[in-house]
């Protein structure tokens, strides 16, 4: 995590009541200067009464349910604290405070603490490693020793479950989580079971790679974990109320970010519609969000105005969800693309010169 350009601290030189102390006691799970400091630098324009109220909102996010608390927690992470405040004219104006800054990752703070003991309803425990941004605890980390039979990466997940269950309230702000035996890892959401704990098998995309360190170097590398967050994390209604978080998978990551690139170097074209969807019940996390964010960044950069059409069509039970675009154009290029989407795992792209319902 050091190579990768994390800051390192060992819990116990950090814990309450030492010389270097970074909380009050241990029923804290926010790491509160780096988060309070963070806010002030990435906002410079907005008053402390702006900060000091998304700062509050940011510890403590609402939701009857722990994964409603991490959706609401998700949601600010991403778009930024939602604040009002009055301004010189005695008026109330309206904001967001961002949280994190998505364009340059040196501009936030990282920092991995091993031996991070929390305490939360007469609970103590001791995650191996918690990953802090901007001083918010957006990672966990647990370990297996590859020595011990007994140890694999599946007691290392259960050792998870048993934390999310006593510590809600470090969970309430995770994003991803990692367990690892040693010789294997794999990662996972809040609400991810067993089989939806996958390997990382490539770092760039280009090649497969059995190693451990696969898994640290391709998800948890600054600038892709900023990606992860902000492009390839959804959640989703179950169908009976309950709230699924995922995660995307490698395969999709690298299918996405190849398939923006290619949209984008073929140009967007007002006369050529594509529908984007996938053919199972549910898009793969990060098609929609990353193509939407990329092509609105791209059409105000250029100072174009994208059409109406262009839209993100809104998840609902027994409806499949898609985004229609002006991106592709029907040659060449728009044909070699659709074909790289499906076999990097799209299973349906489908092109239409004409707009239509999805």
């Amino acid at each position: 995590m050091g190579e990768l350009g994390w800051q390192i601290a060992h819990g116990p030189d950090i814990a309450p009541d030492t010389v270097a102390s970074e909380r009050d006691d241990y029923g804290q799970v926010v790491l509160e200067r780096r988060l309070s400091d963070a806010l002030g630098e990435l906002n410079p324009t907005l008053p402390t009464s702006a900060i000091d109220d998304a700062y509050r909102k940011l510890i403590r996010p609402e939701g009857a349910t722990l994964e409603a608390r991490n959706q609401a927690f998700h949601r600010m992470l991403v778009n930024g604290v939602e604040v009002e405040y009055p301004d010189g004219d005695g008026r109330v104006r309206g904001g967001h405070v961002r949280v994190i800054d998505f364009t340059d990752h040196a501009n936030n703070d990282w920092v991995a603490v091993n031996q991070f003991t929390i305490t939360e309803n007469k609970n103590t425990r001791r995650p191996d490693i918690v990953l802090f941004l901007n001083g918010l605890p957006l990672g966990i980390m647990e370990l297996k020793n590859a020595a011990d039979e007994d140890a694999t990466v599946w007691s290392a997940f259960d050792q998870l479950q048993t934390y999310k269950a006593e510590l809600p309230t470090l969970f309430s702000f995770n994003e991803t989580l990692l367990v690892s035996d040693g010789v294997t890892a794999r990662i996972g959401a809040l609400t991810s079971g067993r089989e939806w704990f996958k390997p990382w098998r490539t770092v760039t995309g280009e090649e497969l790679a059995a190693s451990t360190l696969t898994e640290l170097q391709g998800i948890f590398d600054p600038r892709r974990f900023l990606a992860m967050i902000r492009h390839f994390i959804v959640f989703e209604d179950d169908g009976g109320g309950k709230i699924v978080k995922k995660v995307a998978g490698y395969h999709q990551y690298h299918a996405v970010r190849v398939a923006v690139s290619e949209t984008l170097r073929a140009g967007i074209s007002s006369g050529h519609l594509s529908n984007i969807i996938s053919g199972k019940a549910n898009p793969s996390p990060g098609v929609l969000k990353r193509l939407r964010a990329v092509l609105f960044q791209r059409s105000k950069s250029e100072e174009r105005v994208m059409p109406a059409e262009v839209k993100v069509l809104g998840w609902r039970k027994g409806e499949r969800s898609g985004m229609v675009v002006h991106a592709i154009r029907y040659d060449d290029t728009g044909r070699a693309y659709v074909t790289h989407m499906i076999k990097q795992g799209c299973s349906a792209l489908l092109t239409r010169q004409e707009p239509a319902a999805v």
